[in-house]
């Protein structure tokens, strides 16, 4: 009798011990495939910064660029070279001893 009862206590031990191992295998799954997705979705951020972070450094290099070329006009618009080219170019001054000599084309020859 104590035999019959002994291998019942040793059904149930392994029937207990599938149950087990299938729901820490159960387990292990879900956890993979938690991980796996938090992984991808990590990556995929990953990706996304990276891209964001090399648009950024591109764009900071590139208004450095522009800074550099303001301050060089800023330079250049500062000397009195520049001012009397733009008086003259822009606004058409001469000074107190120059002519302006202007001719005719022969286009405007003709036109007339």
């Amino acid at each position: 009798m104590e035999r019959r009862t002994y291998k019942k206590e040793i059904k149930k031990r392994k029937e207990s011990n599938k149950r087990f191992i299938g729901f820490i295998i159960i387990l292990i799954i879900i956890s993979s495939l938690y991980f796996t997705s938090t992984f991808i979705k990590q990556i995929g951020d990953y990706n996304r910064l990276n891209k964001e972070l090399n648009d950024l450094v591109s764009e900071k290099e590139s208004l450095e660029n522009e800074i550099s070329e303001l301050k060089n006009t800023y330079k250049e618009v500062d000397t009195p070279e520049f001012v009397e080219k733009m008086a003259r170019d822009k606004l058409g001054m001469v000074k107190s001893d120059e002519y302006i000599v202007k001719y005719k084309t022969e286009k405007s020859n003709k036109e007339q």
